[in-house]
C-alpha cells in the first residue's frame, strides 16, 4: 500500500510542489457541481489540491465526487485498464522506464517531471486567474489529459520498479 500511495503522490504535481502548501492554501473562485453551466458555483473550503486530487480525475472519468469504496475501486480498475491500453497503443512499456531501486535518480527524475507540470499545467494561467475563475470547465478538460498522462506513467513506473525489485531479490537468492 505504501508503494502505491508513494508512486501516486510522486506523480501528482501538487504533492511535489511546496507552493501554497501543495495548493491547499490556494482557493479558486468556485467549482460548478454539474451542468448546466448557469448553475451557481460551489464555494467554501474548496482548494486547488482537492481539485487535482479528486475533482479533475472524477470529472474526466464522468464520476460523482463521492463514491462508496466498491464504486471507487471499480472506477479505478476501469481507468487503469484504459490507461494500459492507451500506453500499449502508443508503444510505451516498462522497458523504457527508469527502474533503479538502489538509488534516488529515478525518483528525482519523476519528481522533477511532476514539479514541471505545476508550471506547465496547474499554474499555467497564474494564481490570480485561478483565484478568479470556476475551474470545473475548460481548466478541468485541459488538465484531465495531464492527470491521465501522469497516472499512466505512475503505473508503468511502479510496474518497472517492482520488476526490478523482484529481479534483485532473485539475484540475491542465487548468490546465497
Amino acid at each position: 500500500m505504501f508503494l502505491l500511495h508513494f508512486f501516486g503522490d510522486l506523480h501528482q504535481p501538487l504533492h511535489i510542489a511546496g507552493y501554497k502548501r501543495g495548493g491547499n492554501d490556494l482557493r479558486p473562485l468556485c467549482w460548478k457541481r454539474s451542468p448546466p453551466q448557469d448553475k451557481p458555483c460551489e464555494e467554501g473550503e474548496l482548494n486547488l489540491h482537492e481539485i487535482w486530487d479528486t475533482r479533475i480525475p472524477h470529472a474526466s472519468r464522468g464520476l460523482a465526487l463521492s463514491l462508496d469504496t466498491p464504486e471507487e475501486k471499480a472506477a479505478a480498475v476501469k481507468w487503469a485498464a484504459e490507461l494500459f491500453k492507451k500506453h500499449k497503443r502508443a508503444g510505451k512499456t516498462i522497458k523504457g522506464e527508469c527502474s533503479d531501486v538502489k538509488g534516488v535518480d529515478c525518483i528525482v527524475k519523476w519528481a522533477s517531471e511532476s514539479n514541471k507540470a505545476v508550471c506547465e499545467a496547474v499554474m499555467k494561467k497564474g494564481e490570480q486567474w485561478i483565484r478568479g475563475h470556476d475551474l470545473s470547465g475548460e481548466y478541468t478538460v485541459e488538465n484531465g489529459r495531464v492527470v491521465d498522462d501522469l497516472v499512466g506513467k505512475a503505473g508503468l513506473r511502479l510496474a518497472a520498479w517492482l520488476n526490478e525489485i523482484a529481479e534483485e531479490v532473485g539475484r540475491q537468492r542465487v548468490d546465497l
